[in-house]
Parts: structure tokens; sequence; C-alpha cells
């Protein structure tokens, strides 16, 4: 029984350091649907951007007391459509959003609809 009572008083002050964290305060989960359309002219001509999905936003507080973000954007599709010519691709956008900014439901993040300077899918 002595053993027993040496053991829990040894072990009483590592369970009282570990419990800081485990009464930290559980994250904020949003999932906002987006569903924007908007012109963009950075092509040369006007590209309609039809967005569609939803953003799942994560938020806590790490030890130190800073509030750390992480956004996902799954299932997200623009279709892009050739205002001129009526052509229209859908494009598969889904994935991790880092943005310098904070996010709005209308736009996450900003994109152009010609890319990077390669070959115009329209």
């Amino acid at each position: 029984m002595q053993r027993l009572a040496i053991a829990v008083l040894l072990a009483l002050p590592m369970m009282l350091a570990t419990a800081p964290g485990a009464l930290a305060a559980q994250p904020t989960i949003q999932r906002e649907a987006i569903d924007d359309t908007r012109v963009d002219t950075s092509c040369g001509f006007p590209v309609q951007v039809h967005t569609t999905g939803f953003v799942i936003t994560i938020q806590w507080v790490d030890a130190d007391g800073t509030t750390r973000t992480i956004q996902a954007f799954p299932q997200a599709k623009d279709t892009l459509t050739n205002l001129d010519t009526g052509t229209s691709i859908m494009v598969n956008i889904s994935g991790l959003g880092i943005s310098p900014r904070a996010p709005t439901a209308a736009s996450p993040w900003s994109a152009r609809a010609c890319g990077d300077g390669g070959p115009d899918p329209l």
C-alpha cells in the first residue's frame, strides 16, 4: 500500500503538468458555401468565372497564445466561360487556401482566369 501511495505522489506532478494541454479550447470549425460569379478581363477578353464549392476554416490558439488558421476548399470548381464565344470549361480548384488577407464568402482567395501566362483554354 505504501508503494502505491508513493507512485501516486510521484505521478501527480506529471499529471498536473499535462493538464493545461488537455484543458485547451477546441478549435472552431466553420463551413461556408461558395457560389460566386464574376467577370475577369485579365485575358484580354471577358471571362465569366463561376466558382462553386465550400470553404472550411479551422482556427485555434497555440500554447503561446497565437491564433492559427487553416482553410481548405474541397470539391471546389470554376466554370470559365469566354463571354465572346460562349465556350466553357470546368476546372477543379480544390485544395488548401493560403491567403495573406482575410477571405470572404464570395472570394476566399484571389485568382486570375487566365492563369500564369500559359495557353488560354478559351
